[in-house]
């Protein structure tokens, strides 16, 4: 079986501090009594082949830990999610770092961390077409979630 490595970033229009809260808040929000996240993402799949420009939009129930990156430099959340419902979608175990940007008030989240194909050779053969795009897509929706949680004005 092949494991398939996802990494994407996105730039933020806050602070770092803001948005290492902002990747805490998010979750905390959307956490159940069982300690965890059930967030859905709406994945835009235009412009990959076959599919066509619809969005897919699937559920996945998320674990979440505070940890450390690789070269303990930055705080970072540990994070594995398992897709709900009957689509065999694969398990992505990874992290969510936060780090500053030049600017005081830019800062970028990036999610990294890998996951296996379902279905075996099927499923490697699905990933190399189209999976792994599917698979970008939705970390990239997943990171556009928290930096408009990081960006959205603060209410009492």
């Amino acid at each position: 079986m092949s494991i398939t490595e996802v990494r994407e970033n996105l730039a933020m229009d806050c602070p770092a501090g803001r948005a290492q809260a902002s990747v805490e808040g998010y979750f905390a929000r959307h956490r159940r009594k069982d300690g965890t996240s059930r967030v859905t993402l709406r994945v835009p799949l235009h412009g990959i082949w076959p599919l066509p420009g619809l969005p897919l939009e699937h559920e996945v129930t998320v674990i979440t830990r505070l940890g450390r990156d690789e070269e303990n430099l930055n705080d970072a959340v540990q994070i594995a999610w398992t897709p709900r419902g009957e689509v065999p979608l694969p398990d992505f175990k990874g992290t969510l770092t936060t780090w500053a940007g030049d600017d005081p008030n830019t800062s970028f989240v990036e999610i990294a961390g890998y996951y296996t194909p379902p279905l075996g050779i099927m499923g490697e053969a699905f990933d190399e077409v189209i999976g792994h795009a599917i698979a970008q897509r939705t970390a990239h929706a997943l990171l556009e979630e928290i930096a408009r949680f990081a960006t959205a004005p603060v209410t009492d």
